[in-house]
């Protein structure tokens, strides 16, 4: 008795599984000629008409693609050899230790050169 239960249960669910896939089947052209459906419909049509003329456009000029290509390559090639921020920070760096040290320099070249200059006259 339980075994046949069990196939009823089975059977009842492939029918449900069937009808309602007979009704998904039936209902799937019914959003086409609904408004909404109607404006999908014109919107996907404008987009091939679309994708068509790119299409046409770039089979047209493959030389021009092919050029615009190379030279976004040889963008890229110059941009990576450009420094990068941390490069740029660390040059500032070196430039404001340099000016430190220059600052000193100055001020015992300025020693030594009134040194001499005294001495000079004294002679």
């Amino acid at each position: 008795m339980e075994q046949a239960n069990y196939y009823l249960a089975a059977i009842i669910a492939a029918l449900v599984s069937l009808a309602l896939s007979v009704a998904t089947y039936l209902r799937t052209g019914d959003w086409k000629r609904t408004e909404a459906g109607k404006d999908v419909e014109s919107s996907i049509s404008g987009l091939r008409g679309r994708v068509g003329t790119l299409e046409t456009r770039t089979e047209e000029h493959p030389d021009k693609i092919e050029d615009a290509r190379t030279r976004l390559s040889v963008v890229e090639a110059r941009i990576a050899d450009l420094p990068t921020k941390a490069d740029v920070s660390a040059l500032k760096a070196e430039v404001h230790a340099m000016k430190s040290d220059m600052s000193v320099v100055r001020s015992s070249v300025t020693r030594i050169e009134n040194h001499l200059l005294g001495a000079g006259g004294k002679r």
